[in-house]
This record gives C-alpha cells, structure tokens and sequence, in this order.
C-alpha cells in the first residue's frame, strides 16, 4: 500500500492509501483541503531550488565579516534553513521520483518512461538540428580549382524527421503535463 499527500502546502497532509488496484478511498482530517497535485509539486521542487541557491549565497555572503563586525545575517541560522530547506527537497523529490514511477498514461507506460522518452526526443532534435544547419550550409568557391564538398545527408529528410519528432515530443509534453495536474502525489 501506498500513501498520496494532500492538503493545501507541503506541510498540511492528509492520506488516502493507494493499492495496486489503484486508488482506495481515504477521509481528509480536514474538511475543505485539496490533493496535492503532482503539478504542484513539481512548482514546489522548483521553488526549493530556488530556496537553496539563494541560502547559500547568502551563507556565502554573511560567513565572513571583519573583527568586531556583526554581519546583517546569522550564518549558523541560515546554515540550519539550507539544511532543513534541502531535507524538505528530498523528501518532494522521493515523493515525485515514486509518483512518476507508480502512475501510468493512458497509453500504459508509466510517466518516468514517458519522461525518458520525451526527453530523448528533445536530445534528438537538438542533435539533428545540429547535423541539418552543418548539411545545408552552402558551400563558398573563389575558384573552380577549389575542391569543391558536397553534403552527404539528405537536408530535407533530416528537416522532415526533426519536424516528426518535434511533434512527438510536443505531443508526449503535453499528455505529461495534463497527467501533471490530474496526478495526486504519491508518498512512502
């Protein structure tokens, strides 16, 4: 059995316990909450990232000060947040990784297959990109004694596939993210 967060924040839960079946009804402890989406997660991880980078800066600004000097922050305080802040992050993180290896698309695949494959399609592109822009630059002569180089790939052909799997990732982004939003997250 497993558990899915909800409530309005990360810190106010409520369970409801999920079987291999799918989801078994559970009771909020408290009227009026919401289920945590795995959208909202994911803003949230983003967010605790953003948390993170800014409290080591500001570590990184206030640990050194001159002798006698008090600097604007208290390290040591901020040091404690940057801990507790990156175990909050962990604990999103599992939630999400566990989400995204339990919750299936349409299609049957769970969204950390759909994930990969979005994202080697979105490689691809890039990469293809890259080879069709070097196939299609035209080649500069001062001289018919110049050797004269030709393109061995099909410009159009790889501009045809890139334009293909452009689409499929487009498509794939999309069904992920409307998954996203309709996905309790799912915890230890």
């Amino acid at each position: 059995m497993r558990r899915i967060v909800t409530g309005q924040c990360a810190r106010t839960y409520s369970v409801t316990t999920v079987s291999s079946n799918g989801v078994t009804a559970g009771k909020e402890r408290e009227t009026g909450m919401e289920t945590m989406k795995l959208a909202a997660a994911l803003i949230m991880r983003k967010e605790l990232r953003q948390k993170l980078n800014e409290l080591a800066m500001r570590i990184g600004n206030n640990a050194i000060s001159q002798e006698g000097d008090e600097p604007l922050e208290n390290p040591n305080e901020l040091l404690r947040q940057l801990q507790d802040a990156n175990q909050e992050l962990i604990g999103l993180v599992q939630a999400i990784n566990r989400t995204n290896m339990t919750v299936r698309m349409p299609d049957g695949r769970t969204i950390a297959d759909a994930l990969a494959e979005r994202d080697g399609l979105i490689r691809m592109v890039r990469y293809m990109r890259d080879i069709a822009d070097k196939a299609a630059v035209e080649q500069v002569r001062y001289s018919l004694t110049e050797i004269r180089q030709v393109s061995r790939i099909d410009a159009a052909d790889v501009q045809a596939r890139i334009d293909r799997m452009a689409e499929r990732a487009r498509r794939l982004d999309l069904a992920i993210q409307e998954l996203n939003w309709t996905t309790d997250l799912v915890v230890g």
